[in-house]
């Protein structure tokens, strides 16, 4: 490493944990939104994964069907387990495990699990670059 560099040691976000937090989460009442959401944190700040990328993983319980809405951030979502829906603008998207798609800047969404199994989600945002900008907004 160079004298005064920045870099910083790699983080690890063991899955097991991972699978373990969204499931206590999914105890309790989730978000009309996006149901349970686990936010990854730098462990070292607790701010974002990385300067200008977010990170969530996000599991939607069986049957669930989240509220439209928008926000100032593009996201981009991997699907890692179960099958479900996402509407973003006016085009209606399919997918199941290894499917990816994109929702972004300002667009309205929404998510389904339409399968009697969870579904889990992760997606990394531009979230910090916009909040840095003043521009991180969203519209419920």
């Amino acid at each position: 490493m160079l004298v005064g560099s920045s870099r910083r040691p790699p983080f690890r976000y063991p899955w097991d944990q991972t699978r373990r937090a969204l499931d206590r989460l999914a105890a309790v009442a989730g978000d009309d939104y996006d149901d349970v959401v686990l936010h990854y944190a730098d462990p070292l700040t607790g701010g974002p994964t990385l300067m200008t990328i977010d990170c969530e993983m996000q599991l939607l319980r069986p049957h669930w069907s989240g509220k439209s809405h928008r926000h100032t951030h593009a996201t981009i979502y991997h699907v890692i387990e179960g099958e479900g829906v996402s509407t973003v603008g006016e085009t209606r998207i399919e997918w199941a495990p290894g499917d990816s798609f994109v929702v972004p800047i300002w667009a309205t969404h929404r998510h389904e699990n339409q399968s009697a199994k969870p579904a889990v989600l992760f997606s990394c945002s531009d979230r910090p670059v916009m909040k840095a900008l003043g521009f991180d907004r969203e519209d419920r």
